[in-house]
């Protein structure tokens, strides 16, 4: 599915800055906001942004593919085999296990992990604090040489429904549930080494129906002019 930054109101321009910046820097960042606020929405089109894989980073990744059991990064090209030289996304659910995360062995044979199939992309960790422990804290001791952009999200409340923008949103939960829960994003945010963190606002209906952003390919260029890498 071919997802684009102009697709994303422009009410959302704060946030995507925000992922600008990290995306330049090649760091990792968390967004944060209430449930459906749109999250996913904009992690899902940070890969469109981020530079080109050069052509032995498309063939070392593709290979991994297939190596996994993945044919999706093949496309029509010369040779045998060629490769999108689009970033990957991968979003694991929050029930992985830690072979699924980082990869390892199951009975007896080598498994590719996620860590691996986002290798050059982005890693979406929705929800991070559902997440295990140890498997977050797995992902943060294999981060450094993965070549991976941690995009990860939490809301700001237990229930989901939160504060943003000053405002609360329904939400009912204690002020002890909400200093205990953003502890928990805290340390796992920390496990990771995600030293970002934008907030979504509320968004009302005038502003969704408002005008769009620019597309993700002049961000790209705009980014990184003709530099590719």
């Amino acid at each position: 599915m071919h997802v684009d930054f102009s697709d994303v109101p422009e009410c959302f321009a704060p946030a995507i800055k925000a992922i600008e910046d990290v995306a330049v820097s090649r760091s990792h960042i968390l967004l944060r906001g209430p449930a459906g606020i749109g999250g996913t929405m904009l992690a899902r089109r940070i890969p469109t942004i981020l530079p080109r894989l050069e052509q032995n980073q498309s063939e070392e990744l593709g290979m991994v593919y297939l190596k996994a059991g993945l044919n999706h990064r093949l496309v029509d090209g010369p040779g045998p085999f060629s490769f999108s030289d689009e970033p990957p996304f991968r979003a694991p659910h929050h029930t992985v296990s830690m072979p699924g995360a980082i990869g390892g062995k199951i009975r007896g044979s080598i498994r590719l992990g996620e860590l691996h199939l986002a290798r050059y992309g982005v890693l979406f960790l929705d929800q991070l604090p559902e997440f295990h422990a140890a498997v977050v804290q797995g992902i943060g001791a294999k981060l450094a040489d993965s070549h991976v952009m941690v995009v990860a999200s939490a809301t700001v409340c237990p229930c989901g429904a939160g504060i943003a923008g000053g405002r609360n949103l329904r939400c009912d939960c204690s002020a002890n549930a909400r200093a205990s829960f953003n502890r928990r994003v805290q340390l796992y945010a920390n496990m990771i080494g995600i030293p970002f963190s934008t907030e979504i606002g509320n968004t009302s209906l005038k502003c969704l129906k408002g005008p769009r952003c620019e597309s993700s390919q002049a961000i790209r260029e705009r980014l990184y002019g003709g530099r590719e890498t």
